[in-house]
């Protein structure tokens, strides 16, 4: 078998015979076939090439519900629904069972001068000279008080002349040093308190 060319005839010594292609056949073929007999193993030995799974994940959605800030209250009317908000805790006391004395107080803006005036049940009114703010007076606990008796404390501004004098002016009720109500207003507030019903009784 004459290989062609001058040149490539040299190389290879001139002639080529049947064995030299053999041998080229089989040092090509041969590793060849050893590699992809030995990619084929790894791929069906579990030890060579360890499993690979495939896992998929299912997204799941959460709900969160918002902590609410107030409880929703029932809604009848057109009045706009209030916005809840969070609060400070704020202790309670009590009206002690025992309380003695009632005591009655009445504030004015800047200390202007007020009037002021206590009525009952009985329809009996006490009425005090304008006065510059504040003022404060007291009364016994009545333990027979029914639920009938009150007392009403009114407080406004002190305007004789008429010039349209004005301001804030608040009123307290305070019953053995526990605040039961109090009010505050523009040129007028009121405060009462029922002695039966806000003073516990035991």
């Amino acid at each position: 078998m004459e290989l062609g060319g001058g040149h490539a005839a040299r190389l290879l010594g001139g002639r080529l015979q049947a064995w030299h292609v053999v041998a080229i056949v089989v040092g090509v073929i041969v590793p060849i076939g050893f590699w992809a007999a030995s990619g084929l193993a790894d791929d069906l030995d579990p030890v060579a090439r360890p499993a690979v799974g495939v896992t998929r994940h299912r997204p799941t959605a959460t709900r969160t519900a918002p902590l609410p800030t107030a409880p929703m209250p029932t809604r009848s009317g057109t009045m706009p629904l209030p916005r809840g908000v969070t609060v400070p805790a704020i202790p309670v006391t009590p009206v002690p069972a025992n309380a003695r004395t009632i005591r009655f107080e009445a504030y004015a803006e800047k200390g202007a001068r007020i009037e002021v005036s206590l009525s009952d049940a009985a329809h009996h009114r006490y009425d005090y000279p304008a006065q510059a703010a504040p003022l404060a007076f007291e009364t016994p606990v009545d333990p027979g008080a029914t639920n009938n008796d009150y007392f009403s404390l009114r407080v406004r501004i002190s305007d004789p002349t008429g010039s349209g004098v004005t301001g804030a002016v608040s009123c307290r009720i305070v019953v053995d040093g526990v605040v039961v109500t109090a009010q505050q207003g523009q040129d007028y507030a009121t405060c009462s308190i029922s002695p039966y019903f806000d003073i516990r009784r035991r």
